[in-house]
C-alpha cells in the first residue's frame, strides 16, 4: 500500500516514491493501491500516475456515486 489503511495489514506504507521508481522502470500501467483517496491523490498525481485501485475512499463514503465522480473529476 503507497498510504496507511485499514483493509491491508501492513507494516509501513511504501510511499509515493515507489510509484515514480516504478513509473520509470516498468512498461505495463501501474494501479496503486492502499490508502488513497480525495486527500492524498495529489500525492499520486504529481507522479505521473493516472490509474488507481481504491476500496474505502468510495464503499465507506456516505454518497458511493459522488465519491467515485470525484476521484474520477480529479485524475482526468
Amino acid at each position: 500500500p503507497v498510504f496507511e489503511t485499514g483493509s491491508k495489514e501492513i507494516e509501513k506504507p511504501l510511499g509515493v516514491e515507489i510509484l515514480k521508481e516504478a513509473k520509470r522502470s516498468l512498461k505495463i500501467p501501474v494501479f496503486p493501491i492502499g490508502g488513497i483517496n480525495l486527500s492524498n491523490l495529489d500525492q499520486i498525481i504529481s507522479t505521473g500516475t493516472k490509474r488507481i485501485a481504491v476500496i474505502s475512499a468510495i464503499f465507506m463514503a456516505e454518497d458511493v456515486r459522488k465519491a467515485a465522480q470525484e476521484l474520477l473529476e480529479k485524475l482526468k
